[in-house]
Protein backbone atom coordinates (compact mmCIF):
# COMPACT_ATOMS: atom_id res chain seq x y z
CA UNK A 1 0.00 0.00 0.00
CA UNK A 2 3.04 2.33 0.78
CA UNK A 3 4.78 1.53 -2.19
CA UNK A 4 1.45 2.34 -4.34
CA UNK A 5 0.97 5.86 -2.37
CA UNK A 6 4.48 6.58 -3.15
CA UNK A 7 4.11 5.59 -7.06
CA UNK A 8 0.75 7.73 -6.85
CA UNK A 9 2.52 10.86 -5.20
CA UNK A 10 5.47 10.55 -7.85
CA UNK A 11 2.99 10.55 -10.61
CA UNK A 12 0.93 13.86 -9.58
CA UNK A 13 4.11 15.44 -8.46
CA UNK A 14 5.43 15.04 -11.97
CA UNK A 15 2.39 15.99 -13.87
CA UNK A 16 2.21 18.86 -12.03
CA UNK A 17 5.59 19.59 -12.71
CA UNK A 18 5.29 18.84 -16.00
CA UNK A 19 2.25 21.55 -16.46
CA UNK A 20 3.41 24.70 -14.40
CA UNK A 21 7.23 24.15 -15.56
CA UNK A 22 6.26 24.09 -19.30
CA UNK A 23 7.41 21.80 -22.17
CA UNK A 24 11.12 21.79 -22.83
CA UNK A 25 10.34 20.46 -26.12
CA UNK A 26 8.18 22.84 -27.26
CA UNK A 27 10.04 24.17 -30.18
CA UNK A 28 10.05 23.95 -33.86
CA UNK A 29 13.65 24.29 -36.31
CA UNK A 30 12.80 26.16 -38.82
CA UNK A 31 15.51 26.65 -42.06
CA UNK A 32 15.80 28.13 -45.45
CA UNK A 33 18.20 29.00 -47.33
CA UNK A 34 17.79 32.63 -46.36
CA UNK A 35 17.25 32.11 -42.58
CA UNK A 36 17.33 29.78 -39.35
CA UNK A 37 16.45 29.19 -36.04
CA UNK A 38 14.48 28.18 -33.32
CA UNK A 39 10.38 28.49 -32.26
CA UNK A 40 10.10 28.71 -28.57
CA UNK A 41 6.65 27.51 -28.60
CA UNK A 42 4.16 28.90 -26.12
CA UNK A 43 4.59 25.68 -23.67
CA UNK A 44 8.12 26.02 -23.44
CA UNK A 45 9.70 27.07 -19.95
CA UNK A 46 9.67 30.75 -18.97
CA UNK A 47 12.81 30.51 -17.70
CA UNK A 48 14.18 29.82 -20.69
CA UNK A 49 12.50 32.52 -22.97
CA UNK A 50 12.02 35.16 -20.31
CA UNK A 51 8.51 35.81 -21.21
CA UNK A 52 5.76 34.51 -18.87
CA UNK A 53 3.55 31.17 -20.63
CA UNK A 54 0.50 32.98 -19.76
CA UNK A 55 1.26 35.80 -22.11
CA UNK A 56 2.80 33.56 -25.26
CA UNK A 57 1.45 32.32 -28.22
CA UNK A 58 2.79 29.73 -30.62
CA UNK A 59 4.12 31.39 -33.78
CA UNK A 60 3.89 29.19 -36.91
CA UNK A 61 6.57 28.57 -39.51
CA UNK A 62 3.87 30.69 -41.95
CA UNK A 63 4.46 32.99 -39.21
CA UNK A 64 8.13 32.90 -39.16
CA UNK A 65 8.28 33.42 -43.03
CA UNK A 66 5.71 36.63 -42.76
CA UNK A 67 8.15 37.97 -39.76
CA UNK A 68 11.42 37.70 -42.14
CA UNK A 69 9.96 39.90 -44.96
CA UNK A 70 8.78 42.04 -42.52
CA UNK A 71 12.92 41.50 -41.19
CA UNK A 72 14.39 41.98 -44.61
CA UNK A 73 12.33 44.76 -45.67
CA UNK A 74 13.45 46.70 -42.23
CA UNK A 75 17.07 45.95 -42.75
CA UNK A 76 16.73 47.70 -46.72
CA UNK A 77 15.51 50.57 -45.40
CA UNK A 78 18.24 50.84 -41.83
CA UNK A 79 20.94 49.44 -44.05
CA UNK A 80 20.35 52.36 -46.55
CA UNK A 81 20.22 55.41 -43.56
CA UNK A 82 23.40 53.94 -41.68
CA UNK A 83 25.27 52.03 -44.09
CA UNK A 84 28.81 54.43 -43.89
CA UNK A 85 28.07 54.34 -39.85
CA UNK A 86 29.16 50.52 -40.14
CA UNK A 87 32.22 50.89 -41.82
CA UNK A 88 34.89 48.30 -39.59
CA UNK A 89 31.96 46.59 -37.40
CA UNK A 90 32.02 43.15 -37.80
CA UNK A 91 29.52 41.68 -38.73
CA UNK A 92 27.42 43.95 -40.82
CA UNK A 93 24.42 43.01 -40.60
CA UNK A 94 23.13 44.41 -43.64
CA UNK A 95 25.56 42.76 -45.54
CA UNK A 96 25.35 39.27 -43.53
CA UNK A 97 20.92 39.06 -42.65
CA UNK A 98 20.84 35.15 -43.43
CA UNK A 99 24.25 34.34 -41.56
CA UNK A 100 22.12 35.43 -37.85
CA UNK A 101 20.75 32.40 -36.06
CA UNK A 102 17.27 33.37 -34.75
CA UNK A 103 15.13 32.59 -31.60
CA UNK A 104 11.61 33.25 -31.82
CA UNK A 105 9.38 33.79 -29.41
CA UNK A 106 5.26 34.65 -29.49
CA UNK A 107 4.11 37.37 -26.80
CA UNK A 108 0.54 38.49 -26.85
CA UNK A 109 -1.12 41.20 -24.68
CA UNK A 110 -5.14 41.79 -25.28
CA UNK A 111 -3.86 44.12 -28.15
CA UNK A 112 -2.15 42.75 -30.20
CA UNK A 113 0.48 39.72 -31.35
CA UNK A 114 4.23 40.36 -30.85
CA UNK A 115 6.71 38.15 -32.59
CA UNK A 116 10.13 38.79 -30.04
CA UNK A 117 13.64 37.93 -32.16
CA UNK A 118 17.09 36.91 -30.64
CA UNK A 119 19.91 36.62 -33.15
CA UNK A 120 23.22 36.01 -33.08
CA UNK A 121 25.69 35.81 -35.80
CA UNK A 122 26.48 32.36 -36.60
CA UNK A 123 29.89 32.33 -36.26
CA UNK A 124 29.58 32.86 -32.23
CA UNK A 125 27.07 30.32 -31.69
CA UNK A 126 29.78 27.89 -30.64
CA UNK A 127 31.35 29.57 -28.26
CA UNK A 128 28.64 31.78 -26.92
CA UNK A 129 25.68 29.14 -26.90
CA UNK A 130 26.13 26.21 -28.36
CA UNK A 131 22.61 24.84 -26.70
CA UNK A 132 20.53 27.95 -28.84
CA UNK A 133 18.24 25.64 -29.65
CA UNK A 134 17.45 25.38 -26.19
CA UNK A 135 18.48 28.14 -24.26
CA UNK A 136 17.24 31.81 -24.96
CA UNK A 137 20.37 33.78 -25.87
CA UNK A 138 21.63 36.38 -23.27
CA UNK A 139 24.62 38.53 -24.61
CA UNK A 140 25.96 41.97 -23.85
CA UNK A 141 28.68 43.56 -25.31
CA UNK A 142 28.13 42.28 -28.61
CA UNK A 143 28.01 44.84 -31.36
CA UNK A 144 25.97 44.17 -33.92
CA UNK A 145 26.76 40.65 -33.33
CA UNK A 146 23.72 40.40 -31.74
CA UNK A 147 20.29 42.14 -32.43
CA UNK A 148 16.36 41.67 -31.27
CA UNK A 149 13.58 42.65 -32.66
CA UNK A 150 10.08 42.88 -31.83
CA UNK A 151 6.99 42.45 -34.86
CA UNK A 152 3.49 43.39 -34.67
CA UNK A 153 2.40 40.92 -36.52
CA UNK A 154 -0.86 41.59 -37.22
CA UNK A 155 0.28 45.06 -38.31
CA UNK A 156 3.16 43.42 -39.84
CA UNK A 157 5.50 46.01 -38.88
CA UNK A 158 8.93 46.82 -36.69
CA UNK A 159 7.82 47.70 -32.84
CA UNK A 160 11.51 47.73 -31.72
CA UNK A 161 14.72 46.66 -33.01
CA UNK A 162 18.40 46.94 -31.30
CA UNK A 163 21.89 46.55 -31.56
CA UNK A 164 24.90 48.06 -29.89
CA UNK A 165 26.44 49.55 -32.63
CA UNK A 166 23.10 51.49 -34.59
Amino acid sequence: MKTTFFIFLISVFGFITHVFAGNPNDTTYVKTEHYEGIIFGKNYPQNHSGIDTNKRWNPTIEDIAIAEEVIRDYFEEVCRKYKNEWVGYNPNFCEHAGDYIRQYIGEKDAEKRTLYILSLWKEYIADYCPEWKVNRFSILGGGTACWYMLIDMDKREVVEFYTERL
